[in-house]
């Protein structure tokens, strides 16, 4: 059988070299192998964008190869692809892992991030913790790279009711953290858009450990939900209660409540939402005894909680909020890996959208941010630079922007991204609605 003419032009690289292992150890026989492995002088790409990026992982940080499609439109399908060698040769370079991103990445409208996997000078574990670590680097980056984060799972996900399907998109935008920085990442960073280099203490203060900040993050972003949920029911007429789904173990409600119970007012106040509730709570010092008024099985009861600092210093009392309402339906939002109250008015419209018969997107990739409260106020957040970084690369055309963050917005735009200023969960929905009527939406002061 002939040998393919562009194989046996190849073929001198590998005289003298009898095994994969003898070459691996010898520099000379390694160099001609990987002349061999990465020799691509005749293949042509197709149109794809192509940007390294690093990941952390528990040896170190992992090179990965970034391939996106060059045609418009936002890939909403992720592929991880580590090339072969059996966890013990191989590189980025080489056609197993370059040419077959860029063709996955053509073909399939896929974001293709190829991974780095140590293999020089290293043995199990350490490749294969690398890979466990891009997968998870990709799922914690899936919004900025572009990717659907849960591969076809529902983010909104209702039970009981019927719901509609947008012919468009709905994005919040999140900002990832990466807590070690080599110098030459640090200096990558200062002239990337993408990237903010900050100070650590600005992210985790001296006085709380990571896991203190992840968890605080955690809890933000569960009060955003509930506070999501309370203001897009509202908005479609149905009343909102608080329960309690967790009580922390030690905290000072441990003693007092327990799942299921209801929160119905705080020193004689009602609470009808999660960020009700929080402003009752932290709208006195910490250490002082509150009186709780709370449903148990139906009946009426009233208990003292004091309350205490939490990592940031707040008043808390140690509990996870669940909104119930008199919808004939249930809410869920299954998002795992993300923290903070910024996605809060995106998932409010998210809920409405779904739960809507028309489309409020009008077949538009729509992202946006911004803090949002039981009464549909929306506040202001941070990472804006970044956010629209990556709202751009998912191909959205506009921006939901908390009108506080207007200025910094327009500082930082996007071309092809439209900044529209909304204070409120009304003026977002009616900004969807002009954009659905191929109307001009209130802009950000300064913004085209």
């Amino acid at each position: 059988m002939p040998i393919d003419p562009f194989i046996a032009d190849r073929l001198p690289l590998l005289e003298g070299i009898e095994s994969f292992e003898e070459a691996f150890g010898d520099p000379e026989q390694r160099e001609r192998l990987d002349r061999f492995i990465g020799h691509t002088a005749s293949y042509l790409s197709p149109p794809v964008v192509v940007r390294e990026d690093t990941a952390s992982g528990p040896h170190g940080d992992i090179p990965v190869r970034i391939y996106r499609p060059a045609a418009a439109g936002p890939p909403v399908v992720g592929v991880v692809w580590m090339h072969g060698g059996a966890f013990v040769g191989g590189n980025l370079d080489m056609p197993e892992a370059d040419i077959v991103a860029r063709e996955l990445a053509h073909r399939a409208n896929a974001v293709v991030v190829s991974v780095g996997l140590a293999v020089d000078g290293v043995s199990y574990p350490v490749p294969h913790d690398d890979v466990v670590a891009a997968f998870r680097w990709v799922a914690a980056h899936a919004d900025t790279l572009g990717v659907d984060p849960g591969s076809g799972k529902e983010v909104i996900a209702v039970t009981g009711a019927p719901t509609s399907k947008s012919a468009g998109q709905l994005r919040f935008v999140t900002v990832g953290v990466q807590a070690n920085l080599t110098l030459v990442e640090a200096i990558l960073g200062w002239w990337r858009d993408e990237d903010a280099v900050v100070p650590r203490e600005v992210i985790y203060p001296p006085d709380q450990t990571e896991e203190q900040v992840d968890k605080q993050n955690a809890e933000e972003f569960a009060n955003s939900q509930s506070a999501a949920e309370a203001a897009a029911l509202a908005e479609l007429g149905y009343r909102s209660k608080v329960s309690v789904k967790a009580v922390a173990e030690g905290s000072p409600a441990a003693p007092v409540l327990k799942p299921g119970d209801v929160i119905t007012t705080v020193e004689g106040t009602a609470v009808d939402s999660g960020p009700k509730l929080l402003e009752l709570i932290r709208g006195k010092p910490a250490g002082t005894e509150l009186s709780i008024g709370i449903l148990r099985d139906g009946k009426p009861q009233t208990v003292k909680i004091k309350t205490a600092a939490g990592g940031d210093g707040r008043p808390r009392i140690g509990i996870e909020p669940e909104i119930s309402t008199t919808a004939p339906f249930k809410l869920e939002i299954p998002i795992e890996n993300v923290g903070g109250p910024s996605a809060g008015l995106m998932l409010a419209l998210g809920i409405i959208d779904k739960l809507k018969p028309e489309d409020l997107t009008g077949g538009r990739i729509i992202a946006g941010t911004g803090t949002i409260d039981a009464a549909g106020n929306v506040g202001p957040i941070g990472g804006v630079p970044q956010k629209l970084v990556g709202a751009r690369a998912a191909g959205a055309t506009f921006f939901l922007t908390p009108k506080d963050n207007c200025a910094e917005a327009v500082a930082n735009a996007q071309p092809g991204l439209r900044l529209i200023q909304v204070a409120s969960l009304d003026d977002a929905l009616a900004a969807l609605t002009d954009i659905r009527a191929s109307t001009q939406p209130t802009l950000c002061p300064g913004a085209r």
